[in-house]
């Protein structure tokens, strides 16, 4: 019995960690947006902010911002 409790106790705290993907490409697609209105400033911030708030980022996400926002 304590095996199961114990195992289902497990699942229930690393569901909480599982990373959100659809508010991080939300978020990415906001600085994206900010690039094509060509407010450079704003994207970049943007992204520092994505950024900083996950634990993992694309390697993707980390070129766009690196060679879009490079002028500021």
């Amino acid at each position: 019995m304590f095996f199961f409790i114990s195992i289902f106790a497990s699942f229930i705290l690393n569901a909480n960690k599982n990373p959100d993907y659809l508010n991080y490409h939300s978020q990415i697609t906001e600085a994206e947006a900010l690039i094509r209105d060509e407010k450079f400033s704003a994207a970049l911030t943007k992204y520092e902010e994505v950024f900083s708030l996950y634990n993992f980022v694309f390697l993707r996400d980390y070129l766009v911002a690196a060679l879009r926002t490079e002028g500021n």
